[in-house]
């Protein structure tokens, strides 16, 4: 085993290679000749060149007498192929020496085998120490990309929450542009609560519009589109504006709603909304109501009595949309009307058990200002349930001994 090694190293010096290359080739057929002597074969070992190849290569076969062992190969620190007989372990080389003579190079007087592996060893460390270098190198590489994709993931973060901020600030201001601020209107106090289905999305189907007919009469709209996000918004804001405009033209109560689907269904056919009209005259409380398939609205006694003020009638975009009836009723002073979308109501899943749990609310919260009243009955119910729609509760109370501006008059929640 030693002459082998031995005239593998002069077989090397002979062919310039290196000394690295060198000591993994006398370490590859050192380890597989010995596994073949182990398992009791006899071996020969020849060598060649494939100077043909690209790039061009030392073959060393290692020829056995039966058959090799099956773990040798994947030991080896060469490029090992099995043959029939053995195996051939490879050595590429970069240059080949003019007039190679490999039958004197076999018999070349090897270097001492001390003075060898002292160059071998040294170009282990060496190469080690490259390798660890190497190594380092990669690893302050790695802890810089590391640093900057912290950094820039840091920045990312930052531009997303500006962005969120941006979003929120737009949607707030195309909020306050759809959602008017209440009239100033003696006799009376009004405030509203809107929670979107969608914190990003603050704005959604459900709907309002207030305003102060020409004959003193304040009218107010509640509508509820089928749907979420800025195409629900549109349509409804379409329902909103077809009311208002029939509403300033003078049509009453009775044909308002049939006369706002048939302006809209042309439109947009897929139109589904429910709407609820309400009119009150401030000097006597007498309030009128109209209702297109909508929740019914909660009438709020002084004496904190609550009912629900039915009005038969079908949604926009339904068959014969329109309300049956005009409803009326006589407020006194101090009672309260709620008009509200179906989030608020059907958060139980049962729609008979959300309106007897609203009227309950809306008693226990009867005794707070007009301001607070919507968003703390909204709070009480969708605190314990949750919400999966847009809810809107908009609160009316008539006060004909308070004028405009006073107190709680005019206040809008949010």
């Amino acid at each position: 085993m030693a002459e082998l090694r031995r005239r593998l190293r002069a077989l090397a010096g002979y062919l310039g290679i290196a000394p690295a290359e060198r000591a993994r080739l006398v370490l590859a057929v050192t380890d597989a000749v010995r596994a073949a002597l182990q398992s009791g074969q006899w071996l020969s070992v020849s060598v060649s060149l494939a100077d043909h190849a690209r790039p061009p290569a030392l073959h060393v076969e290692l020829t056995g007498g039966g058959e090799w062992p099956a773990t040798a190969p994947g030991s080896l620190p060469m490029p090992t192929q099995r043959t029939p007989d053995g195996l051939v372990i490879s050595l590429p080389l970069a240059t080949l020496p003019a007039g190679i003579d490999l039958t004197a190079a076999w018999k070349e007087t090897p270097p001492p085998e001390h003075a060898a592996l002292e160059e071998e060893l040294r170009a282990a460390l060496d190469l080690a120490e490259r390798r660890r270098e190497q190594l380092v190198q990669v690893t302050e590489e790695l802890e810089q990309t590391n640093r900057g994709t912290v950094a820039l993931y840091v920045e990312l973060e930052q531009r997303d929450e500006q962005l969120r901020q941006a979003h929120r600030k737009v949607f707030r201001e195309l909020e306050d542009a759809l959602r008017p601020p209440p009239p100033e209107v003696t006799g009376v106090e009004l405030a509203v609560h809107y929670l979107p289905a969608q914190e990003d999305a603050p704005t959604g189907g459900d709907l309002y519009d207030w305003i102060v007919l020409p004959d003193g009469q304040l009218h107010v709209t509640v509508v509820d589109v089928m749907g979420h996000g800025v195409t629900s918004t549109r349509d409804a804001l379409n329902v909103t504006h077809a009311v208002r405009i029939l509403a300033l033209e003078g049509h009453g109560l009775d044909t308002l709603i049939a006369r706002a689907n048939a302006l809209l269904e042309t439109q947009n056919p897929e139109l589904f909304a429910t709407v609820v009209v309400v009119r009150l005259d401030p000097k006597t409380g007498t309030v009128h109501i109209a209702n297109g398939g909508h929740p019914p609205v909660l009438h709020l006694l002084q004496d904190r009595e609550a009912r629900y003020l039915e009005a038969k009638g079908r949604p926009l975009g339904y068959p014969a949309a329109g309300s049956d009836e005009v409803r009326t009723e006589r407020l006194a002073p101090g009672d309260v009307l709620l008009l509200y979308t179906d989030g608020l109501v059907e958060s139980t899943r049962d729609i008979l058990v959300g309106l007897e749990r609203l009227a309950k609310t809306a008693r226990q919260s009867a005794a707070l200002a007009t301001a607070e009243l919507p968003g703390a009955i909204v709070r009480a119910i969708l605190g314990e349930h949750g919400h999966r729609d847009d809810t809107l509760a908009l609160a009316l109370r008539w006060t004909p001994d308070r004028p405009a501006g006073d107190a709680d008059s005019g206040a809008q929640g949010s």
